[in-house]
């Protein structure tokens, strides 16, 4: 575990190694280390005890989907704290709160999904969909579940922290955990570009041409503001690149969680038939599904997604290039299958 745990600090990372080494166990495992490296504990007056309960609980919470479960949660905590420590987040954001946040989030970003996208939930007249008026069902959910688990008197960690603190970060969670609805993607990124890239005096781009870059500036970047509607939209989009920080991990790790995630998406679809609808894009197993279909996304959302973030936090061009060389082997796959049909 120690071994593992030493390698947290990378951009390419290995999620499914530490669920192995800490034996089924590399949310809570990871949550609770990190809590404890940066001194989370005693900067909020954490109860430890309820702390290692409430991480376990939210663990065991995550149902055993091919992909949405303990172990992306896990990969997408390491993917924030990377983000924080050497993707320079941590020292332009200032602040023990948003940090906090920042880890509560990635922790609990996904728990209980159902292993179906909202679109499903809405159509079925799912229980969720009824009670957020179909509006990111899931995503509301999760963060609403985690709360109210977080009131329970065995799991309330955080009883000590001051009022005003708390509040911040309640929202911070909540903004967060929303802006992983994918439907939100392109209305989120296109504030960060509009509002962040140029505010943060860096390049606004959409063109892959990361030249500039190449030899980040020794110049301290400008702090992030103390505007909160600023800070939020950073961690959302920080979340959001996290979220699909699989898309930088080595080739064989990247494939398993794509190949996971259709594996998912085709259960969805084995449902929509058994129920005689009409199966979602993608979802058929009968039919090509998203590892036919990678370059599209790859050029549509996490490029665009990756070049953004990095144009403000210039310490993370390594994380770019590490999706770059992904998505280039699944462009050359596409090109072999075209090749290979005429």
């Amino acid at each position: 575990m120690e071994a593992v745990l030493a390698t947290v600090d990378e951009w390419r990372f290995n999620a499914f190694k530490l669920a192995e080494v800490t034996q089924g166990h590399p949310l809570s495992a990871l949550g609770f280390w990190l809590m404890k490296r940066y001194d989370l504990i005693n900067i909020f007056q954490l109860d430890a005890t309820k702390l290692a309960r409430f991480l376990r609980k939210i663990e065991d919470g995550y149902p055993d989907n091919p992909y949405h479960n303990k172990t992306h949660a896990a990969d997408v905590l390491q993917g924030m704290h990377c983000l924080l420590t050497r993707g320079g987040l941590h020292r332009r954001l200032g602040e023990d709160v948003a940090i906090f946040a920042s880890y509560l989030a990635a922790i609990t970003h996904d728990y209980e999904h159902k292993g179906l996208n909202n679109d499903f939930l809405v159509r079925v007249g799912d229980e969720l969909a009824f009670t957020y008026n179909d509006i990111s069902p899931m995503e509301n959910h999760h963060i609403a579940a985690a709360f109210k688990l977080m009131r329970q008197k065995d799991y309330n960690f955080i009883k000590k922290i001051p009022r005003e603190k708390w509040v911040r970060l309640r929202r911070l969670l909540i903004d967060m955990v929303l802006a992983t609805d994918m439907k939100q993607h392109f209305n989120i990124l296109s504030k960060f570009q509009s509002k962040l890239q140029v505010k943060l005096r860096s390049t606004n781009f959409a063109a892959p041409n990361l030249s500039h870059l190449e030899s980040p500036s020794h110049d301290d970047p400008l702090p992030i503001s103390d505007d909160d509607a600023d800070k939020s939209l950073v961690l959302q989009v920080g979340l959001k690149c996290a979220d699909v920080g699989h898309l930088a991990a080595p080739w064989e790790v990247h494939h398993r969680w794509v190949s996971g995630l259709e594996e998912e998406f085709f259960r969805q679809g084995d449902k929509e038939k058994s129920m005689h609808m009409m199966v979602s894009p993608l979802m058929d197993r009968c039919k090509d599904g998203i590892t036919k279909s990678q370059v599209g996304f790859f050029d549509i959302v996490a490029l665009p997604l990756f070049y953004s973030w990095a144009s403000v936090f210039h310490e993370a061009l390594p994380l770019v290039r590490a999706v770059e060389d992904n998505c280039n082997r699944w462009r050359s796959l596409e090109m072999g299958r075209n090749a290979g049909s005429k």
